[in-house]
């Protein structure tokens, strides 16, 4: 029998250890229980829990946030992700909080299938700014919404409200994420506009043609392209600090928010080694047939040396957290034979281009 109660104040050091057990290596440098947290029990044993804040934007309006919900091994199939959930939405009805947001890593079915099941919505960046308006920024930062990667804010009203997300058409999100690294790229590495978005535009058309083909090949499913907005957040602060690209590359989902990753492994992974597969015989064509050329293709061809190594590097050869969100970490998912070929192939290429 699982029992939900308050974290007990000598307690925060045990909770601590245990949600490290719970998260990536490179996570558990953010974790934290400062706020009010709820610990599903079993028999006096913690299998998990949920660290609740809030953000208030107005004297009458604040946000609840859930910012941790975890689980350990040992709750899987008891139902204690749900009534951890169930009772944060009631402590936040008790604290007269009416809207909740939460923010789920875009493959990270489990929770976000959770969160829709009980009417949360995942916003686009057109509803976040309806219903945030000007404070928008105070809730990002609150969630540290700026510096994740291909994470989606879910929002809800703890009276279970209904509302639908404006969805921004896929090509306009795409051409937002093709613009911003194009821009990065300019502004960073002093190219022109016009080569920088020629080099973009080439690979990341040649990776996401081949993803959607391989997609369409082996599911007859709807697929979607969500680009990862704040994201860009993160490639503006790496260029700033550290004068190197980190693109934001955006992600292949299946069209509908309530999927399973395990049912989708294969597709995922498929197609995620055909785009990357794709780029790297792209950038091999392009270098070893027009990296001589003057003019436009000379500009092309000089351009995409900076976006070429990041690109390659990220997709094939990090497929841990936060990078697992890249095309490495749904190959390495699937088959880590599959994996080994594609990041030997990357290693050879990336050797080619930038240390033969």
């Amino acid at each position: 029998m699982i029992s939900i109660r308050e974290m007990k104040p000598d307690e925060r050091k045990q909770v601590l250890k245990f949600m490290r057990g719970c998260f990536p290596l490179l996570m558990r440098f953010f974790l934290s229980v400062k706020g009010k947290v709820f610990l599903a029990c079993e028999q006096e044993e913690i299998i998990g829990g949920t660290v609740l804040s809030t953000v208030k934007l107005l004297e009458s309006r604040s946000i609840g946030i859930v910012s941790w919900l975890f689980t350990s091994p040992k709750a899987r199939g008891k139902g204690a992700a749900g009534e951890l959930l169930d009772r944060a939405m009631k402590y936040f009805q008790e604290i007269d909080c009416s809207e909740v947001s939460a923010i789920v890593e875009g493959y990270n079915t489990p929770s976000s299938n959770r969160f829709a099941g009980i009417g949360f919505t995942r916003l686009s960046a057109i509803d976040q700014i309806r219903i945030f308006g000007l404070h928008l920024p105070k809730v990002l930062l609150n969630t540290l919404h700026f510096f994740d990667i291909g994470h989606y804010l879910w929002y809800a009203h703890t009276d279970h409200t209904q509302m639908r997300s404006t969805r921004v058409p896929e090509i306009c999100q795409w051409i937002f994420t093709l613009f911003s690294i194009s821009l990065i790229m300019a502004l960073l590495f002093g190219l022109s506009w016009t080569a920088s978005l020629a080099s973009a535009t080439l690979f990341l058309g040649i990776r996401q043609a081949s993803m959607l083909l391989a997609w369409k090949l082996l599911s007859g499913t709807p697929v979607s392209y969500r680009c990862w907005g704040t994201g860009t957040a993160m490639s503006v602060m790496i260029a700033l600090l550290f004068g190197g690209l980190f693109p934001a590359l955006g992600g292949t989902y299946p069209r509908e928010d309530m999927w399973s990753l395990k049912e989708y492994r294969r597709v995922l992974g498929i197609s995620g080694a055909a785009g990357s597969s794709a780029v790297l015989a792209a950038a091999l064509a392009l270098r070893f047939l027009f990296s001589a050329s003057g003019g436009f293709l000379g500009g092309v061809s000089h351009a995409s040396g900076f976006l070429l190594f990041p690109l390659i590097l990220f997709d094939n050869l990090m497929p841990f957290f936060p990078f697992s969100i890249f095309s490495s970490g749904r190959i390495l998912e699937y088959s880590k034979r599959l994996y080994a070929v594609t990041a030997l192939s990357a290693a050879g290429v990336l050797y080619l281009l930038y240390f033969h």
